[in-house]
């Protein structure tokens, strides 16, 4: 489990991360693939009182997300500040 910096939880597996969908699939609850909204098909179903997967569905069909750790939150590389035009280091 990682958290991120707006305090949301996913669920981190071989890289991959997964968003808690809630319904309840056979003795567990079902986490989508953190890029669903995107078409990845990828699902789990998580027994979260054992910490174990019941099922596993789909395939991903992207690679993983990359994130880095700054303290306790992990923060996605595509979501790091980025600089701006006027941030630059050249002198006038």
């Amino acid at each position: 489990m990682i958290q991120l910096r707006n305090n949301k939880k996913l669920l981190m597996i071989d890289g991959f991360t997964y968003h808690k969908n809630g319904a309840k699939r056979r003795n567990g609850v079902r986490w989508c693939c953190s890029s669903k909204m995107r078409g990845c098909p990828a699902a789990i179903v998580l027994n979260e009182e054992l910490g174990t997967i019941l099922l596993a569905g789909g395939k991903h069909d992207h690679e993983p997300p990359k994130y880095y750790k700054e303290n306790q939150y992990y923060i996605k590389y595509d979501e790091a500040p980025r600089r701006s035009k006027f941030d630059s280091d050249t002198s006038l």
